[in-house]
């Protein structure tokens, strides 16, 4: 089988002897093909013994939490401010210095880009004039 269009070969399935000796208990009790690579993962992590059989039992997904009430608009206010009350705020000669860093590098990158734009532009007109 082959998807022409997007140019895909789908190999076709494995006999029956070689699928059976590949099948091995999954976690739910039902069969599934899993690759020698597959198998040594799970055994190294302890999932699965030399047999392919597992070794533990998963862990059963608790309920979640019933939903709890929404919170008031004042109340999120409140605990906003207390949030931003812990920042670490820089200083108004931090703030200055990070501003004119941030100047400083949009100047020399708009400049190289500027020069850059303006030499090859040059380049095409001029090789394209002769």
């Amino acid at each position: 089988l082959q998807n022409r269009r997007l140019q895909v070969r789908v190999l076709p399935p494995l006999r029956d002897g070689v699928a059976k000796r590949r099948r091995i208990r999954s976690f739910k009790g039902s069969n599934m093909s899993m690759n020698r690579q597959q198998k040594r993962m799970l055994q190294k992590q302890g999932e699965v013994d030399a047999d392919g059989e597992p070794v533990r039992k998963r862990r059963q997904q608790t309920t979640s939490a019933p939903p709890q009430e929404r919170t008031s608009p004042g109340q999120f206010i409140g605990e906003v401010r207390g949030e931003l009350r812990k920042v670490a705020w820089p200083s108004r000669a931090e703030t200055i210095n990070y501003s004119i860093v941030v100047l400083a590098t949009i100047v020399v990158i708009t400049t190289m880009i500027y020069g850059l734009d303006w030499l090859f532009s040059t380049l095409v007109l001029d090789l394209f004039a002769n």
